[in-house]
């Protein structure tokens, strides 16, 4: 056995790290213009770094500003004459002013916070005080400014966002007074977290809790009075001289076993769609939905009834009678004095006339989550987010079309700072990255470039591309659970065929595309590939992965962690169970010409199984398990050597004798706390462990590859927040003089 043994060789030889990230870590630091870096090399914004000693391996670390939004899947919106502000499920926020929308690369600015763990919260909402006109963010549990990301307030209710394929609407907002209203509502479980209506004095000096039921929504009509849809009903606050009202029921939801959906002003009365379930659409065998009018006298009349919207979808979809109970969210809006209702999932517009609904071409795509309507010059505008990629901008310059702006249109470098996979093209030592997203970044000898790839299928008009990989000279993409070649003189992608995938990795080896499926934290995985000649799909499952026509025998259900190629007939599978007490002393082994499954014991009874394989330049393969490294020669597993890295091991690479892994965020299942990169020489069985934070890496490490050049080896690194640049010279790894 080799034993482990700390060494700092690598500390103090590292000079360089560079990250290209598009949220400010710290908004208040000093950034470079993003002019600076539109086509140029990434050396520009090199610095050296002086080593002083081991734990002070990098005493500056570079932060170049990107403009791309934060996420193509978008929230939450708050829309002025000035600004405009927008976050989606993860990573802070993204803002920019109306004057900059014809020149948006390079104006468009990030906040970012890590709440804990350095976890960065979505799902941000906005609320301008009419006092002092400043805008200010609910971020998770803090209210903030909004323009600088200054935490003024700590103690708010979170939003608890945990919804069954339906969300609140708006729960932040600031009255007359200059009060903080803030909604909570929990569905999962009431007594773990807050719930209900919150005010927060102006100076943050006091909270004080206005009831206790759910928050569905918070609005303010033009009079400045106040309406909550809650699980109790809805409440009306009036604004009196001094402040507001005691909450008056309007609406009692829970005698009518009816709830409130939005609620909007609409002319001269207030107008509320409503289900028959509060949260949970799965409680309720049939779906109902309800249009209602709330009158100045405060009383309320049905205008649409749950048999007209039975019969009016009936109609839209004569071959689909049952879609009502496919409906689990709508929304309303008012335009150009017209009153008009969205079903989520469905970019469908209806507009109300009086009597009925009436179905209205909208220009696609269009966001159903937040809809913001605004009038500038003169000319009402439609800005909305959800479900599409991006912000829908419709009838800007009063013309009846949709402007869509993106993480591709803002960015000037990478996409995205959410980087999912790099592919290396060893022909030619181009890097290929991966965002999810329907865009993706290539860097040709240190010059990126941002591309936008169309299918040839007008259904898949926007792609969430996993990863890359060669086949017979030419580059091809998953994405959709499709198999596309791209075409580089046109950057369309060409529909080749189906396999489904986890939405995170693919594995190909010699002319096959691999992908497992894991239904999350269950021990149920799937798992297939296509031969890229035949097309021919072979899968444990042809339920899961639809056109397999081959079945993988597939005995036990398993938890799949990754795939390696071993020759040009076999492959392995390292599994195990996503119980951290299950043991699994084996990897599987695939081959194709008998489409048979061994299992390849391991040396370890106590092993959970290998997490991530990788192979060296001499053809071995190598598994890091749970803290140990195995390595596979003479047709056998061997232990090699104990690591401190346990578990998230989310990459691996040799180079020449060293192997470097690269863990996650939940590494050793201590969140944020040991996630980092781990070099293993592999000729002395010792290691090096760099936690993440002491070398100024991004959070969420994802992926990491390594360009060879004339003098240095160039580790770059994805993660959730940006892309990590590592230069390491050569004589680092020249272990026989180490």
């Amino acid at each position: 056995m080799l034993k482990k043994k700390k060494e700092f060789v690598i500390l103090t030889l590292l000079p360089v790290l560079v990250i290209l990230i598009t949220s400010c870590a710290n908004v208040n630091q000093t950034i470079l213009s993003i002019e600076q870096i539109n086509n140029s090399s990434i050396h520009d914004f090199v610095k050296e770094v002086n080593v002083l000693k081991p734990s002070e391996l990098i005493s500056e670390v570079s932060i170049i500003k990107s403009s791309a939004l934060v996420t193509d899947n978008l929230q939450t919106l708050y829309v002025d004459n000035n600004y405009i502000f927008t976050s989606g499920d993860i990573g802070g926020y993204s803002y920019f002013r109306w004057d900059t929308l014809d020149n948006i690369r390079g104006n468009l600015i990030n906040v970012s916070i890590p709440i804990w763990d350095d976890f960065v919260p979505g799902s941000v909402e906005f609320a301008k005080n009419p006092i002092n006109g400043n805008i200010y963010a609910r971020y998770w549990n803090k209210i903030i400014d909004a323009f600088t990301g200054n935490v003024l307030f700590e103690n708010a209710p979170d939003p608890t966002n945990r919804y069954y394929g339906c969300a609140p609407k708006n729960r932040f907002l600031i009255d007359d007074f200059g009060n903080f209203w803030v909604g909570a509502s929990e569905i999962e479980d009431e007594s773990l977290y807050q719930n209900g209506l919150y005010i927060i004095d102006p100076d943050f000096s006091n909270m004080r809790m206005v009831f206790p039921e759910a928050v569905w929504q918070i609005y303010m009509d033009s009079k400045k009075n106040i309406w909550v849809i809650s699980k109790k009903g809805i409440y009306k606050f009036l604004k009196e001289d001094s402040g507001y009202s005691d909450p008056i029921l309007i609406f009692d939801s829970e005698s009518n076993n009816v709830w409130g959906e939005a609620i909007i002003e609409y002319g001269k009365d207030i107008v509320f769609l409503a289900k028959n379930f509060f949260d949970n659409p799965n409680i309720v065998e049939e779906k109902n939905f309800w249009l209602y009018k709330i009158s100045n006298s405060n009383g309320y009349e049905v205008l649409l009834d749950k048999d007209y919207f039975i019969s009016f979808f009936e109609s839209l979809y004569p071959s689909f009678p049952e879609i009502i109970n496919h409906i689990r969210s709508m929304n309303l809006f008012v335009f150009n004095n017209k009153l008009f209702i969205i079903r989520m999932g469905n970019d469908e517009v209806y507009e109300y006339t009086g009597n009925d609904l009436e179905k209205k071409i909208l220009t696609k795509p269009f966001g159903q989550e937040d809809i913001k309507v605004i009038k500038r010059n003169g000319i009402e505008i439609i800005v909305s987010v959800g479900n599409i990629k991006g912000i829908s901008f419709y009838n800007l310059n009063g013309k009846n079309k949709n402007y869509i702006l993106n993480q591709v249109s803002t960015s000037n470098n990478l996409v995205s700072n959410y980087i999912h996979n790099i592919f290396l093209d060893e022909d030619n030592g181009i890097l290929t990255l991966s965002h999810l997203a329907n865009g993706y970044t290539v860097i040709d000898n240190e010059q990126m470039q941002m591309n936008f790839l169309k299918s040839d299928d007008a259904a898949l008009n926007s792609l969430s591309i996993i990863g890359f990989f060669k086949h017979n000279g030419k580059l091809y993409t998953s994405a959709n659970d499709y198999i596309f070649e791209i075409i580089n003189s046109s950057k369309k992608a060409k529909k080749v065929g189906e396999l489904r995938t986890n939405g995170e990795k693919i594995y190909y080896h010699n002319g096959r595309i691999w992908s497992f499926l894991n239904a999350g934290a269950t021990d149920n995985g799937k798992i297939g590939y296509m031969n890229l000649e035949t097309l021919e799909v072979y899968a444990s499952d042809n339920e899961e992965y639809r056109n397999a026509k081959n079945m993988i025998p597939w005995e036990k259900n398993y938890q799949i962690y990754d795939i390696i190629g071993v020759d040009e007939d076999t492959v392995f599978i390292g599994v195990g169970s996503e119980r951290t007490n299950n043991t699994f002393p084996y990897i599987l082994q695939y081959k194709y010409s008998t489409n048979s499954i061994d299992q390849i014991p391991l040396p370890d009874n106590l092993s959970m199984g290998i997490f991530k394989f990788t192979k060296d330049i001499d053809g071995n393969i190598w598994g890091i398990s749970n803290k140990k490294v195995f390595k596979f020669t003479n047709g056998k597993w061997e232990f090699f050597t104990e690591i401190e890295l346990g578990n998230d091991i989310r990459d691996a690479l040799v180079l020449n004798d060293y192997l470097i892994i690269i863990s996650g965020w939940n590494s050793n299942y201590l969140k944020g706390e040991n996630d980092g990169i781990e070099f293993v020489n592999l000729k002395t069985g010792e290691s090096t462990f760099f936690k993440r934070k002491s070398i100024g890496l991004p959070t969420g490490l994802t992926c990491a590859t390594v360009l060879e050049k004339e003098k240095i080896y160039q580790l770059w690194i994805g993660s959730h927040n940006g892309l990590a640049y590592i230069k390491i010279p050569k004589e680092i790894f020249d272990t026989d003089k180490n």
